[in-house]
């Protein structure tokens, strides 16, 4: 590493600690560079803190950044790695996360305890432990432990543990760069509502003003119609990309929306997929949405007209989009809207298949100029009039579709029988209209629950019983298909008689596919870290279904010490703190997979 920047760093954390006695420092002396801030959206939360850049390496201090006591360290497999939650006395947290160790006092004292049981993951609280820290006093080192390369994860957390944006404290990062819209995404929000003569969402690109604003130009809709962005910030030094900090649409009536990632509540972290969605077509929820039709707002979501939701009149409106990250470097896009509908080429009517439906909660556009409304009841052919179930069909299957209301539960049974989607209280968001059915894919069974991009409170229950024979001698287990990444995760599976018991935490489509193969045991490699913990590296592989660390274990010399699992790199980890390299040994190693396929392996070494 450079020099001269490691210098300007160790400059940097020095003036932060003398400088912010009564505040906080910056954790780390790796960088003051972030790679992620607060309020990004996650697969399934919101970020809760600030990612700071270790430039691809481990081993940096972590410092705590105000005085306080250790209260809680954990370890997990995915998510947050090991981690360490400090209490300040004035009732606040800090969480630092990814570590690469605890420092040493805490590390022996976390192995200790976990050598008991050999487990890998551990939650821990140790107040009575009476751990005090000063502002400044290293506590760990940063790592890439949990899910992610090389950072170090920061939070400043409020006495209720909710997590507040750490750049409105004293701490703050170089930035006067402006944040950047790519693209802007038209929704169209009813059944009878338009874009340019289509029932589909419709993508405009900006483009570049004198002035350095950005202009959308006219858009001609008809209906009410919402706007979301593909938005992201920037820093000097990196090229990292960040979520902006406020988000404003306003015309000469007002604010329509507006929205500031200051703080929230874990409890409201769900509401991620309100406010982010996919563009059609797409499964990546890239776009920031500047309207909410849900129940439950956003916790980031302030002042509004009707939600953010637009009328088009007959006269030219003209509004504008404003995002601004923490340092309030802004920028603009002004556009134009004007009610006009358009004569639609009738030649486009063919119903596409499911897949390529535009899906909302009340209506369903099956081709370019025609949308379906789920609310009137009035579509398809009737299956269960009681159950407000009805037949839709598309250019290869026949969906049943029911509309769910989320203050009641509801089961729902395919018309062929065989499949069952149990869907509790509260699951949904708001009233939604859900279609299933049941078909073959490359001659193996498979089924989908529709719409795709669903948000979700709670796992459903979904029952799916194989009518045909089944191979005694496979081992049939449940996978989640993307087809447009054309990705499969595997769903933890029970198979009772021929029927397949799934619990999973999104829609899609379902394949049922065989998974006989054992984990692959690779490279092995004995390797003393540098700061002196010598641990053995086993390679494992399972394309399918993947590994399952807490049945895999590796046994030195008959000697069962701590297995832990690095999904970034493939790799089962045998940690014991009385391990010596030096002498002669056998590793016993057992891979497992999640589908329940074992491989046994002995080296010696």
């Amino acid at each position: 590493m450079n020099i001269v920047f490691l210098v300007l760093v160790n400059i940097f954390v020095f003036i932060s600690v003398q400088a912010q006695p009564t505040g906080y420092i910056w954790p780390t002396d790796a960088s003051p560079y972030l790679t992620s801030t607060f309020g990004e959206t996650r697969s399934a939360h919101f970020h809760a803190g600030l990612d700071i850049k270790t430039w691809g390496k481990e081993g940096y201090n972590v410092f705590a950044s105000k005085s306080g006591r250790i209260v809680r360290v954990a370890i997990t497999s995915k998510g947050y790695g090991r981690t360490i939650y400090m209490q300040h006395p004035d009732e606040t947290y800090t969480v630092y996360a990814h570590l690469q160790r605890f420092l040493p006092l805490l590390q022996s004292y976390v192995d200790s305890v976990r050598l008991l049981n050999h487990q890998f993951e551990i939650d821990l609280d140790v107040r009575s432990k009476n751990w005090f820290f000063n502002q400044g006093d290293v506590i760990g080192y940063t790592g890439s432990t949990g899910i992610g390369p090389p950072h170090l994860h920061f939070e400043i957390r409020d006495k209720h543990h909710r997590p507040i944006n750490a750049l409105l404290t004293n701490l703050r990062i170089k930035d006067t760069i402006a944040p950047i819209i790519s693209s802007v995404l038209v929704l169209p929000m009813l059944d009878s509502s338009t874009i340019k003569g289509s029932k589909f969402p419709v993508t405009f690109s900006p483009s570049l003003n004198v002035d350095g604003s950005l202009n959308l130009g006219l858009i001609e809709a008809s209906g009410p119609i919402s706007i979301a962005i593909n938005e992201y910030d920037k820093a000097e030094n990196v090229s990292n990309k960040y979520a902006s900090y406020t988000f404003t649409l306003s015309s000469e009536k007002g604010i329509h929306f507006s929205s500031t990632h200051d703080s929230f509540d874990f409890n409201e972290s769900e509401t991620m997929f309100i406010d982010r969605i996919p563009a059609y077509g797409k499964s990546r929820r890239s776009y920031q949405t500047l309207f909410f039709e849900e129940p439950t707002p956003v916790p980031f979501y302030g002042e509004n007209i009707n939600k953010g939701v637009l009328e088009p009149s007959n006269d030219t409106t003209l509004y504008q989009i404003k995002v601004s990250d923490i340092n309030n470097n802004t920028t603009t896009i002004n556009f134009e809207l004007i009610n006009r509908t358009f004569d639609i080429d009738s030649a486009i009517s063919q119903v596409l298949d499911v897949n390529e439906w535009y899906w909302r909660n009340d209506w369903i556009s099956l081709h370019q100029n025609s949308s379906t409304n789920l609310k009137e009841n009035q579509f398809g052919m009737i299956w269960d009039a009681k159950r407000n179930q009805r037949l839709l069909k598309s250019s290869e299957h026949q969906i049943l579709v029911s509309r769910i209301d989320p203050s009641t539960s509801h089961s729902i049974r395919s018309p062929d029988q065989n499949l069952k989607v149990h869907i509790s209280t509260s699951t949904f968001f708001d009233t939604t209209s859900i279609g299933i059915f049941t078909f073959n894919r490359e001659g193996k069974p498979a089924f989908s629950i529709s719409p795709h991009s669903t948000p979700m409170r709670k796992n459903i229950y979904v029952e799916y019983y194989h009518a045909g024979d089944l191979d005694k001698n496979q081992n049939y287990q449940v996978f989640h298909f993307d087809p447009l990444r054309e990705k499969y995760t595997h769903i933890p599976t029970k198979i009772i008689g021929k029927t397949f018991h799934i619990s999973p935490n999104m829609l899609g489509e379902f394949h049922i596919i065989p998974d006989n193969e054992a984990p692959i045991i690779g490279d092995l490699k004995i390797r003393t870290t540098d700061y002196g913990e010598h641990r053995v590296e086993i390679r494992v592989s399972d394309e399918l279904s993947g590994i399952d660390f807490k049945k895999s274990e590796i046994v030195i010399n008959g000697i069962r010490g701590i297995t832990e699992y690095d999904f970034e790199d493939d790799f089962l980890i045998y940690i014991h703190p009385n391990f010596n390299p030096q002498k002669r040994i056998r590793i016993e190693v057992t891979a497992t997979d999640n589908a329940g396929n074992s491989r046994f392996d002995v080296f010696y070494r």
